[in-house]
């Protein structure tokens, strides 16, 4: 599994959880950053863009989704997912 596939399922778990990043401009265009720093496997970058895109649209919201994504993930997944724990301590 490549780095950036933690970072996508990511990025789609929270959005299926009920964010929208479009709801907010700055956001949408930190997101889009993010995931184009990904797919040229600048990880970094997309890491440090894609909190930006959390900070814009609100840290609680992230914080919800999250939560809702943890209680749909069995242990196992949560335990291998380096990617959920680095969001998560982006919202904390």
């Amino acid at each position: 599994m490549a780095k950036s596939d933690a970072f996508f399922n990511l990025i789609g778990d929270i959005q299926d959880a009920g964010v929208d990043f479009n709801t907010d401009n700055t956001a949408a265009g930190h997101l889009k950053a993010a995931i184009a720093y990904a797919n040229n496997d600048n990880m970094k970058q997309a890491w440090d863009t894609l909190e930006k895109a959390f900070k814009a649209y609100g840290k609680n919201a992230i914080k919800m989704a999250l939560d809702k994504v943890e209680k749909k993930r069995d242990k196992k997944d949560r335990k291998n997912n380096n990617a959920f724990d680095k969001a998560r301590n982006f919202v904390s």
